[in-house]
């Protein structure tokens, strides 16, 4: 039996989604069933630094295209703030 092909749209790096295509995202805590696969690392809760060592906050969650089933960004806690920021991988 065939595989259907299914077309996602990707950036101008042909790397991940828009970041405007954001709300078809899923995070990884909403999705029964799924986790990081053994043998890799779960960063959600790891620093996000600048090359300087600055913490810019903490990883909230991975973001999944279910279509590409792979996870393509990740939710950001901002540093002292209330706010978060999705970031590329």
């Amino acid at each position: 039996m065939a595989k259907k092909q299914v077309r996602v749209t990707r950036d101008a790096a042909g790397i991940g989604p828009y970041a405007r295509e954001r709300e078809n995202l899923v995070p990884v805590s909403d999705m029964k069933g799924w986790n990081v696969q053994k043998g890799e690392a779960d960063i959600r809760s790891w620093e996000v630094r600048t090359v300087s060592g600055k913490v810019l906050g903490t990883v909230r969650d991975l973001l999944v295209d279910r279509q590409a089933g792979e996870v393509v960004m990740i939710d950001v806690d901002l540093a002292g703030s209330d706010r978060h920021a999705y970031v590329p991988l």
